[in-house]
């Protein structure tokens, strides 16, 4: 019997990063080739190709996880440690937009003319669109 040294799971070989990689830079050529050409098919197959490459690495993760065991307690407690982490970097991301916005708001500067809106910049009505958007 081998004995385990490690709370990790050591992973296999898997083809699902590359052809992950390969395809994403596919899906940028082909939403150039559309925005330039009007050529929707390659962006239309691309999406399509990602969906399913997506959906084989979920099913090998939920195969190693749940038929295989492969994740233990450990482990799941570090992706969901990984997973608060990665909400706390939206978070902070998001807070740093508005903090940019409010900055220059209440505070603008001299490049601007010491005026919020900037001249020439119109905004939209936040009461229109934007509210029915946070509504649904």
């Amino acid at each position: 019997m081998m004995k385990i040294n490690q709370p990790y799971f050591i992973l296999n070989l898997s083809p699902w990063p590359i052809l992950a990689a390969m395809n994403i830079f596919n899906l940028m050529m082909s939403n150039l080739m559309m925005i330039n050409y009007k050529f929707n098919i390659m962006l239309i197959m691309n999406l399509t190709l990602m969906m399913l490459i997506a959906m084989l690495w979920w099913r090998d993760i939920i195969r190693e996880s749940t038929f295989q065991g492969n994740h233990n307690f450990y482990l799941m407690n570090l992706l969901k440690f990984g997973m608060i982490l990665f909400i706390i970097s939206e978070l902070f991301l998001f807070i740093s937009f508005f903090w940019n916005f409010f900055n220059n708001s209440l505070a603008p500067s001299t490049e601007i003319g010491l005026n919020w809106p900037p001249k020439n910049i119109n905004f939209f009505n936040p009461m229109l669109i934007p509210l029915l958007n946070t509504i649904i």
